[in-house]
């Protein structure tokens, strides 16, 4: 597995960012499942209505896009919500995730383990990581 930073980040550094995504992927996955897949995460302004996305073409590939003006607890706890969706992704949980809209997003199946599994992820991510 390869994890790359991109872009500028204030309130991350990129070591602790790539410690950040090692741990959250060992909650989530087996290590059979991420060691073949590379990740890049990129810091930045983000001008729409995201905190963060997820886009990949060919299912080894993650690119996940983080605006970088969210507070550092935001910020970790969007990479998480991101790295669920890598793993619906490998386990190919995601098959009517192209059918979301703005009036089903928080109803559905796969936004719903995102935004539930990330705030465990961050907790324990900051109970096993004190400064």
């Amino acid at each position: 597995m390869k994890i790359m930073i991109a872009g500028k980040n204030k309130k991350i550094s990129r070591k602790e960012t790539k410690n950040l995504i090692k741990f959250y992927l060992h909650l989530l996955m087996k290590k059979s499942e991420y060691k073949k897949i590379n990740i890049t995460v990129t810091f930045s302004k983000i001008n729409n209505d995201f905190l963060g996305y997820l886009q990949s073409e060919d299912g080894k590939n993650f690119y996940i896009h983080i605006d970088n003006n969210m507070s550092k607890k935001k910020q970790m706890r969007i990479i998480a919500h991101e790295l669920v969706h890598v793993k619906q992704y490998i386990r190919d949980e995601l098959e009517s995730y192209s059918q979301i809209t703005d009036e089903n997003y928080w109803d559905h199946p796969a936004e719903i383990e995102a935004f539930g599994r990330s705030v465990g992820m961050y907790a324990k991510y900051v109970g096993t990581h004190v400064p």
